[in-house]
């Protein structure tokens, strides 16, 4: 399985943190046998997504 993931985060975090976040989810979504690549998106957060 390859799992393409959208994370909304702060928006004023900065671009270091945000993928610091996409690589947590990542390595625990690699946890899964199953799971064979992981793509993730980070974007800003907006109550108008």
């Amino acid at each position: 399985m390859i799992v393409d993931l959208k994370i909304s985060v702060d928006p004023y975090i900065t671009v270091e943190e945000g993928h610091n976040v996409g690589k947590k989810v990542k390595a625990k979504l690699m946890e899964y046998t199953e799971v064979q690549n992981v793509f993730i998106h980070i974007n800003p957060y907006s109550e108008d997504d």
